[in-house]
């Protein structure tokens, strides 16, 4: 099992993240591969600073199977949002 770990940090638009979340929601589910994902929102940390408010897992069964779900179209556009809702 391999899984592709994304952080995301707090977000100064954050009324327009979390309108926009479903849609990436939707469209990393059509990756190709993908058998689980998780979403966790950070709330603190027991010692130390995380940049992170929330963390997504994507969870695939080898870092070949991630990669190509990562590079297909599907992959490409949940990427392209998260992009443009996250900066």
């Amino acid at each position: 099992m391999y899984k592709l770990l994304i952080l995301i940090e707090p977000q100064d638009h954050s009324a327009e993240f979390d309108r926009r979340w479903p849609e990436f929601l939707a469209k990393a589910e059509r990756m190709p591969g993908l058998r689980r994902e998780v979403t966790s929102h950070v709330d603190k940390v027991l010692h130390g600073k995380l940049g992170a408010q929330m963390l997504h897992e994507l969870y695939f069964d080898s870092l070949n199977a991630a990669s190509d779900a990562m590079a297909s179209p599907e992959g490409q556009a949940a990427g392209q949002l998260l992009q443009e809702i996250s900066g």
